[in-house]
């Protein structure tokens, strides 16, 4: 097929690529050579099963690699463990398997590709280009012995791909954005206000509080239920897990050190336990050789600590241990070597509900009672609000106070202070310095724009908040006019992006996928493909 292309210069055809991660896998082909992983014995011999398609191992790894190669490419410094960190080769094993179905789909619906289109296509591929001219040898040499596939069967693959774009491009030009909702989505980006706003907090108020017993028998009497969700609720505060109390003595160590390092600093540890059996003090020694230098002033003393705190090879060397015991053998973990002592244990405890009834009583009438002063200081600034003064003229900036300031909470609380969000929109769904609050973003974007006038109180996340508008930038539809194309396209490829995701999500939750997960996971058995 591409035997007529040996002559030809570099084509100007081009297609849309770029509308998902998955097909840009094919610009990220380059020449080196990458592991093959064998199948047999068990080993699963496919990368990963696509209803009845199957994607090979060897397709994957020179996928992976050339991904590797392509970050390093835009960064010199890409490592294993950047790749690592960033998932890549799952990242790399889903958009095969998408860019499988995708074609799948293709198929069903009977589209098609010509060899002049594929032909065209590879031609168009810089690593088979010499001088900015398609070179069919270097085409062949780079398929055959570095793809170790033929070129026929390269072909297919590149067919494979122009289909899974061509669903790619129905689905894209199936969303379009018509000027009306253009012009809504522009105002409601583009339109922004600053609130004004002073901050409540309840808590400050608790230890004012006066509680009776008289009250908390009323609540126990009438209201038992509100305890009793509370108590379930917050069963943590009340309950606590076995606990033990440790000293440990660190020889630090990076996991991937070396063969030799390993075994000297393992020696090492093994010195330090005959020592402590020989009768030194752990704790001297954690002092002298520990390099937790958090601990080690304190004699490797770790405290007390509940299951889930220390890493699993810790946690489960000291279980094992009595108390007073020393692990016979250094335990490794991805720190390094340590030498463990259990010094004590606590048992799991957990107080019933009648032992704590009336402490939790008490502790919801008050934070009832604050609640209602903290309601109260904001009304009754709201209301000198309403009578016609600014809440600037009414509340000090921060720590600055001036003669007509009103001091609206008790002396030894905090005093309130005036604040501003800053300019934000509608579609952030979060006030800044505020947090998330439905009612308020209603109250200031209306339909028509943004409320003429807003000062109220909103109980937001525990806290009072009185609310006024300080100013507004309000776009109009002449404003749109003027970018009204450059929007409608910006918009048009936003949607069509989420569109074609959700459309992908949802044939990848219909398919029969089985993977590979060797292939996904990162360790030793993979680090040849970084090397190479």
């Amino acid at each position: 097929m591409l035997d007529k292309l040996r002559k030809e210069k570099q084509s100007s055809w081009s297609w849309a690529l770029t509308l998902m991660i998955i097909v840009t896998f094919l610009f990220f082909f380059g020449p080196g050579s990458f592991r093959r992983t064998k199948s047999g014995c068990g080993v699963i011999s496919y990368a990963a099963k696509v209803n009845n398609s199957v994607i090979s191992i060897e397709e994957f790894n020179f996928a992976y690699t050339s991904r590797f190669r392509e970050m390093q490419r835009y960064n010199p410094n890409f490592s294993r463990d950047m790749a690592r960190n960033m998932n890549l080769r799952q990242m790399v094993m889903d958009e095969l398997i998408d860019l499988e179905i995708l074609s799948q789909v293709a198929n069903r619906y009977n589209l098609v590709v010509s060899d002049e289109e594929v032909a065209k296509s590879i031609a168009e591929i810089p690593m088979f280009q010499q001088n900015g001219e398609f070179d069919y040898n270097l085409y062949e040499k780079i398929v055959r012995y570095h793809m170790q596939i033929t070129p026929k069967k390269f072909e297919e693959k590149q067919k494979k791909r122009i289909l899974a774009v061509k669903v790619l491009e129905l689905i894209k030009d199936s969303v379009k954005v018509d000027e009306e909702s253009a012009l809504n989505d522009y105002l409601r980006r583009n339109n922004k206000v600053n609130l004004y706003y002073v901050k409540f907090d309840p808590r400050i108020h608790i230890k004012n509080v006066q509680v009776s017993e008289s009250e908390i028998d009323n609540l126990l009497k009438n209201d038992y239920q509100k305890i009793e969700t509370y108590y379930n609720t917050n069963i943590s505060e009340f309950s606590q897990p076995k606990q033990y109390r440790a000293r440990h003595i660190l020889l630090k160590l990076a996991q991937n050190a070396s063969e030799s390092d390993e075994k000297k600093v393992l020696e090492r540890a093994r010195k330090i336990i005959s020592d402590i059996k020989a009768g030194a003090k752990f704790e001297e020694l954690a002092k002298q050789y520990s390099e937790d230098e958090v601990s080690k002033v304190r004699g490797g003393d770790l405290d007390y600590f509940s299951e889930g705190r220390m890493v699993r090879p810790f946690e489960e060397a000291v279980k094992k241990l009595k108390e007073g015991e020393i692990t016979e053998e250094p335990v490794r973990t991805i720190f390094g070597y340590h030498i463990i002592k259990l010094e004590g244990t606590k048992e799991a405890t957990k107080k019933e509900l009648k032992e704590v009834e009336r402490e939790i009583a008490r502790r919801l009438i008050s934070e009832e009672k604050s609640n209602e002063i903290a309601k109260s200081d904001a009304e009754r600034l709201l209301s000198q609000a309403k009578k016609g003064r600014k809440l600037e003229e009414l509340v000090p900036r921060e720590k600055e106070h001036s003669d007509d300031t009103v001091v609206i909470n008790p002396p030894d609380s905090e005093t309130v202070v005036l604040k501003e969000t800053g300019m934000f929109n509608v579609s952030q769904n979060y006030i800044p310095g505020i947090g998330a609050s439905e009612e308020l973003i209603k109250r200031v974007f209306t339909n028509n724009g943004i409320a003429e006038d807003l000062t109220d109180i909103f109980k937001i996340g525990g806290f009072y908040y009185l609310v006024s508008i300080k100013e507004k930038e309000i776009k109009t539809k002449d404003d749109f006019e003027k970018e009204k194309d450059r929007y409608i396209k910006m918009l048009e490829t936003s949607r069509q992006g989420a569109v074609i995701q959700d459309f992908i999500k949802s044939l990848r939750q219909k398919a029969k996928v089985s993977i590979n997960t060797t292939l996904t996971s990162y360790d030793e058995r993979h680090s040849r493909e970084e090397e190479l």
